[in-house]
């Protein structure tokens, strides 16, 4: 496990996925603001704990991570709509990751921030948002201790929305300040969480 950790963990980020994974609760959500093409996500203003840091990072298995937008199109009418879904696997057992947890069974809603590798062919960094505007409710939650030796502990999420878009990238500008900007800076002190730790997402 420590090779796995210390070795295999890094040259993953070199293989198409999601390498980054972002969480928030949607009721901190207070605006959000898109570019002129109304395809990217250019403004958020989040209510959290300090500031705008009100989305929580997480360590997750790059190869189970997925995120998708599926159209529906209603022939009849014209008119489509979105379903974005998440499913990620958060390892660790942290107060963080507990809370998130209790989040999802008392039913609030999420949004998601992923960055994402592309493909051989685009060695770039997209980032992602899903859920800005209506939120993504918890559709599947297992929490679990692992018992086999390549087990992951943590917890398995299954996240769906239904929005009137697609699923917007953040703009170059956001990518670059997110992180700096809205996520909670959690720190670990010989493998166990600090005290700045237990300062949990709302539910």
């Amino acid at each position: 496990m420590r090779y796995s950790q210390s070795i295999l963990g890094p040259l993953l980020r070199t293989q198409p996925g999601v390498i980054e994974f972002y969480i928030s609760n949607y009721e901190d959500r207070t605006s959000y603001l898109l570019d002129t093409t109304g395809l990217m996500l250019s403004g958020l203003t989040m209510s959290g704990i300090t500031a705008q840091q009100a989305f929580y990072p997480t360590k997750q298995n790059q190869q189970i991570a997925t995120i998708s937008d599926i159209a529906t199109i209603n022939v009849s009418n014209g008119q489509g709509v979105s379903k974005p879904t998440v499913t990620v696997q958060l390892v660790g057992m942290t107060t963080t990751i507990l809370s998130i947890y209790n989040s999802a069974l008392s039913g609030q809603k999420f949004i998601v921030v992923a960055q994402m590798m592309a493909g051989p062919d685009q060695i770039n960094d997209y980032w992602y948002v899903l859920g800005v505007k209506n939120g993504l409710n918890c559709t599947t939650a297992q929490i679990t201790s692992g018992a086999a030796a390549d087990s992951i502990c943590g917890l398995t999420l299954t996240l769906e929305g239904f929005e009137r878009n697609s699923l917007y990238q953040l703009t170059t500008s956001l990518a670059s300040s997110f992180v700096s900007t809205y996520v909670v800076a959690l720190v670990e002190e010989n493998g166990k969480p600090s005290r700045r730790q237990d300062r949990v997402p709302r539910r």
